[in-house]
């Protein structure tokens, strides 16, 4: 009962902040299973943290940024209960299936410097996936492109690079089009 007044709380607190007219999106939100020392409860608790935001999410009409690790068979089963939400999925490094089903519910990826190591899945399929499906991203200062390296938003022009060599485009072409999926998901 504590737990559930608490996050009650919590998301009337959240809902005055969301009705600024100045907030976009709600972000970034999401289930981290990768947590060390996570149990059941632990992710029975995300679960239901993480829908409250979804209807919250729907109640303001804004698009939500997705945190996610190690979860997302229970992501998109959740979010199949929300056919009205849209967002991005950040960060995306997953297979093409799930690319795909993200894709499917109405979601745009989230492409940073997961893209920039040689070794990366994503560089085998990701010009199989519509431009106007894809946003660029840094996620500085975290997830720096090499080990010990220090990440800057500058990295999303290289993000930008490789992907033009994927997709056989100018970087002008990629910058233009992932402006306009930006633009076009946090239009206010």
């Amino acid at each position: 009962p504590e737990l559930a007044a608490q996050q009650d709380r919590l998301m009337r607190a959240l809902q005055g902040l969301l009705s600024h007219p100045k907030v976009v999106a709600m972000g970034e939100i999401g289930l981290d299973f990768a947590l060390p020392g996570l149990n059941g409860a632990g992710r029975a608790a995300q679960l239901q943290l993480l829908e409250a935001q979804l209807q919250l999410a729907v109640q303001c009409e804004l698009p939500v940024i997705i945190h996610l690790r190690k979860a997302h068979q229970p992501l998109l089963q959740l979010l199949s209960c929300y056919p009205g939400v849209r967002g991005v999925i950040h960060a995306f490094s997953g297979s093409r299936e799930l690319a795909k089903a993200y894709l499917k519910q109405g979601f745009l990826l989230g492409i940073g410097t997961v893209l920039l190591q040689p070794q990366s899945r994503l560089r085998a399929y990701l010009a199989e996936l519509p431009l106007s499906s894809l946003l660029l991203e840094s996620d500085a200062p975290d997830m720096a492109p090499e080990r010990g390296a220090r990440n800057t938003p500058a990295v999303v022009a290289e993000v930008a690079a490789v992907m033009a060599l994927l997709y056989n485009l100018p970087v002008a072409e990629i910058a233009a089009i992932t402006q306009k999926n930006c633009e076009a998901l946090f239009q206010p």
